[in-house]
């Protein structure tokens, strides 16, 4: 993880307190609407945990002059403004990290610098329960964002990673109703993917959203810490640790991320709301729910095929869709799942191997393959009705809203 810390300008941050709990890291490059997001951790009700917040002001060294002097600039004036607005409780801490070599500067490098700082800050202080909380400049925190982490750590004391709720904004002024369309498609796939990843069983359904989530210090010094992969960092980090288990999900507490299209990454949110915008008809293609079907019967029977000798794994097999054979066949499946068996000595470890196995990537090669071979793509708006079962015709946002609901446990 040093590799991070190259790049980081010298600067006396302080030593951190006795009593700091969590870190919330933000990567900041060229940010306008930077003060909104520090406003609403400053609007946090109710929270006694000792916070600190890292801004890792980054930039690459190819990047124009312009644009270095922009980045500057407001490092220069968020150090100013948080010299006013700290106290004992929460400290806003500005950092540096720039121009880093064109080849991994980025979002990922920039979120690991600042992960890595933090997991440093923790084991300062010899507090590895520390919670390191990943957020992004141009994300809007609910009031209760601290109250509600510091409420489940402390119910839940064993909680690795904390997966946060979030909505995007679907109405409004601020941009016009083409984008606001295009991130309720988006969102819509998100909360469809991850709907349809648990209907099957698989134990790593949970969102993968780099503003969205938090992780015990501990917890991601053991899991080597944060890709610097310029996009997707958080998905592939996020897979690393979900094994670690205790993994809790608050479905009350919000993350407001933004919509605005962007050109900073190769995917994610930005670059689909672009394409959308780009398209002549607004449409997000995804993974058919049959594909996530033939998947259930495999994950439902996983246990089955433990100690299970070559005719009783091809027995198992006959359970399962022949596309799905087939494409276990291409992946070895028979002697893996024999390896897997000679090296465990209980069903509970077994389990826990053939997931490491037919992990996340597998799951989306088997999707990929199934939708190049079989039953291609669907329109997530149809894909979502069939699931629901829904024979009326909502439009996208009132189908966005009835996902967000299933997330959100009813109160008797």
């Amino acid at each position: 993880m040093s590799d991070s810390k190259t790049y980081l300008k010298t600067i006396n941050t302080g030593a951190p307190s006795g009593l700091l709990r969590f870190i919330i890291t933000i990567p900041v490059f060229c940010e306008p609407e930077l003060r909104k997001t520090l406003q609403s951790i400053l609007n946090q009700t109710e929270f006694q945990a000792h916070t600190e917040v890292l801004l890792v002001f980054n930039y690459p060294e190819n990047a124009s002059s312009e644009i270095k002097e922009q980045n500057n600039q407001q490092y220069i004036e968020i150090n100013s403004w948080a010299k006013k607005v700290n106290n004992d409780t929460l400290r806003f801490i500005p950092i540096l990290a720039n121009d880093l070599p064109a080849k991994h500067a980025g979002a990922g490098f920039a979120r690991k610098t600042g992960m890595d700082f933090a997991a440093d800050r923790f084991q300062s202080i010899k507090q590895p329960g520390g919670f390191i909380l990943s957020l992004d400049a141009d994300s809007i925190l609910s009031e209760n964002y601290l109250q509600e982490t510091e409420r489940i750590l402390k119910e839940k004391e064993k909680t690795n990673t904390l997966i946060y709720n979030f909505a995007h904004p679907t109405e409004g002024t601020e941009y016009n109703k083409q984008v606001y369309k295009a991130v309720a498609l988006y969102e819509l796939h998100l909360r469809y993917y991850k709907y349809m990843l648990k209907s099957t069983g698989f134990p790593y359904y949970h969102y993968t959203i780099g503003s969205c989530f938090g992780v015990k210090a501990e917890i991601y010094s053991k899991s080597g810490g944060m890709s610097k992969r310029k996009a997707g960092e958080d998905f592939y980090f996020l897979q690393k640790v979900f094994p670690y288990g205790h993994v809790e999900f608050l479905p009350d507490t919000f993350v407001y991320p933004s919509p605005r299209p962007s050109w900073r990454v190769p995917f994610g949110t930005g670059p689909t709301i672009r394409k959308l915008l780009n398209s002549p008809i607004q449409k997000y293609e995804t993974y058919h729910p049959e594909s996530f079907r033939h998947l259930t019967m495999l994950f439902e029977q996983a246990d089955k095929y433990y100690l299970a000798n070559a005719d009783q794994i091809n027995e198992l097999n006959t359970n399962l869709n022949s596309e799905l054979v087939n494409f276990l066949d291409s992946n070895n499946f028979n002697n893996k799942i024999a390896e897997i068996s000679g090296n465990t000595s209980s069903r509970e470890s077994f389990i826990k191997r053939f997931y490491q196995w037919f992990d996340a990537f597998m799951l989306i090669r088997f999707l990929n393959w199934h939708r190049d071979n079989c039953c291609g793509t669907i329109d997530v708006v149809t894909a979502v009705k069939e699931i629901l079962k829904l024979k009326a015709n909502p439009d996208t946002f009132a189908l966005l809203n009835k996902l967000r609901q299933l997330d959100i446990p009813t109160t008797s």
